[in-house]
């Protein structure tokens, strides 16, 4: 069965930090809602694309897995908004696996590669979705959604894309961005290497946190898997 694709807007840094202060300060669903219907009017015009992102917002912060929410939550009320973008990555992964998939694509290609561009991602993403009409609407959203939240800038020929590295070095965050890679892989436990450097969460370079750190939480075991320890994610 084809999976569904429902990232149908790009989204910005302010609209996420916006609808996380909403679900930080406990606000209902429907004046969350209220809210994001006055940013998101200031930059869009059409009735329809304003509840689709207001929808898409809604979905990331508060439709999400609970026990993600909760964890969203409580790493960003020690932090800044300056560093808030992981924990929004950790809830798309969570949430979309087309916002996985198109992230795996673009870390893959930059691993070798200065820069990249939207047809290198469109040709590979096509390979495992399929060239299906909502996918042809939808891959220029995620991309551009990479841009505005700052993953991606400009590169240095016209229509090229380089990344754009962020340090994490907040063990909750952390914590969260592995949990949320192991939900989504096609895998059942992984190695602190692998997790640490997966291309899905390329713009972000963890130090100071390792495998014992983020081992702590409930959701998380270590398990030796021939003469390697991994990570599992038990729910």
């Amino acid at each position: 069965m084809a999976q569904l694709i429902t990232f149908s807007r790009n989204l910005n840094i302010d609209w996420l930090n916006a609808v996380a202060d909403c679900r930080l300060a406990g606000m209902t669903r429907e004046d969350a809602a209220s809210l994001l219907n006055d940013l998101v009017s200031q930059r869009i015009a059409s009735k329809d694309n304003i509840r689709k992102s207001r929808t898409l917002l809604l979905s990331i912060w508060y439709d999400n897995d609970s026990w993600f929410l909760e964890q969203a939550e409580n790493a960003c009320r020690g932090l800044a908004h300056a560093q808030w973008l992981p924990v929004h990555w950790a809830l798309m992964l969570a949430k979309y696996p087309i916002f996985h998939d198109v992230c795996d694509v673009a870390g893959k290609l930059l691993e070798y590669k200065e820069c990249i561009t939207l047809a290198q991602i469109k040709q590979r993403v096509f390979e495992k979705w399929g060239a299906r009409n909502t996918m042809l609407h939808t891959l220029p959203k995620v991309v551009q959604t990479l841009r505005d939240i700052q993953a991606l800038e400009p590169g240095k020929e016209k229509g090229t894309y380089s990344a754009h590295h962020w340090i994490v070095d907040d063990v909750k965050v952390v914590t969260l961005l592995t949990t949320a890679l192991l939900v989504c892989k096609d895998r059942p436990h992984m190695t602190w290497s692998a997790i640490s450097q997966d291309p899905a969460i390329f713009p972000f370079e963890i130090t100071g946190v390792g495998q014992a750190d983020v081992a702590v939480c409930e959701r998380l075991i270590i398990e030796k898997s021939g003469n390697e320890k991994v990570l599992r994610y038990k729910k």
